[in-house]
């Protein structure tokens, strides 16, 4: 149990360690703060999962740092394209896209981040590492079951909080593809579509708004701009987290309707911080 708890506690601490490096890096390229990471807090796990393997595998190795980066980059690479897959299977989204980056593989793994990768592999062996085992050598055996008990408390509530917003995130996309879905179909049975130019295309709306079927459009689409504005007023802060953390997130089933979201959260953002900017202004004046 004790050997467990000194893991456990290791592989919170990468995973800490990999969130900072995340957001740091992460803020850096979107010149802002991003909380980045799969869990509301500041962990990444897969940075944990990914030391503790690195760690099993490279350290019977020679400590040559050489060896160790290019043994690095394999492992890494590895794991990042199988997480990739995974989280692509689950919950049917691409979390990152590296598609616009040189030497890239399906968008999942690219060799600028392999390289990184890498060069973090060579400062966990070297530096991290020894400084971690350090760390955990100077707690006592009951302040370790504390903060095993409180962590793995944490994680799993993190874990439920998060997986459950993105399931009734991906529930909110398919029902609106739905209703996207219906009135194409309705609009495809009128002559809408068959009418030449902008004139005469008016006029068929006008003519189809009086209509039962006009009306239950207009009430699908008024439907629809109705949860938009309810996405972007209300509090669905785990949600409104997870697209914000990816903003290169695509959903594998409904891209354009989560396109539409995240353009709407996104620039909700966006337009909050320019209202702030010159209310802050006027009031200087």
């Amino acid at each position: 149990m004790a050997a467990f708890c000194d893991l456990f506690l290791s592989f919170t601490i990468y995973s800490f360690l990999g969130w900072v490096c995340e957001t740091i890096y992460c803020s850096i390229i979107f010149k802002k703060f991003v909380n980045r990471g799969f869990l509301n807090g500041p962990f990444c796990p897969v940075y944990g999962f990914g030391a503790i393997l690195l760690l099993y595998i490279l350290k019977p190795l020679p400590k040559n740092a050489l060896l160790i980066f290019f043994a690095g980059v394999v492992i890494t690479t590895a794991l990042e394209y199988i997480t990739a897959c995974i989280l692509e299977k689950l919950f049917h989204a691409k979390w990152w896209d590296y598609s616009k980056n040189k030497f890239n593989y399906k968008g999942r793994i690219c060799l600028l981040n392999s390289t990184l990768f890498g060069l973090l592999s060579v400062a966990l062996i070297f530096f991290i590492e020894p400084v971690t085992v350090w760390l955990i050598n100077l707690m006592s055996q009951r302040v370790k079951y504390v903060l095993f008990a409180l962590l793995a408390m944490y994680f799993i509530v993190d874990t439920t909080i998060t997986v459950t917003s993105i399931y009734k995130l991906n529930l909110r996309l398919e029902a609106l593809s739905r209703a996207f879905s219906a009135i194409k179909e309705k609009l495809d049975n009128t002559d809408f579509y068959n009418a030449l130019n902008i004139k005469e295309r008016l006029e068929k709306l006008h003519e189809l708004l009086n209509t039962d079927r006009g009306r239950a459009i207009y009430n699908s689409i008024e439907s629809i701009r109705s949860y938009i504005r309810k996405l972007e007023t209300e509090n669905h802060a785990f949600q409104k987290r997870i697209i914000k953390a990816f903003p290169s997130m695509r959903s594998t089933k409904y891209p354009e309707v989560l396109n539409i979201i995240k353009e709407k959260v996104l620039r909700g953002k966006n337009t909050a911080s320019d209202k702030s900017s010159k209310e802050q202004g006027t009031r200087s004046k």
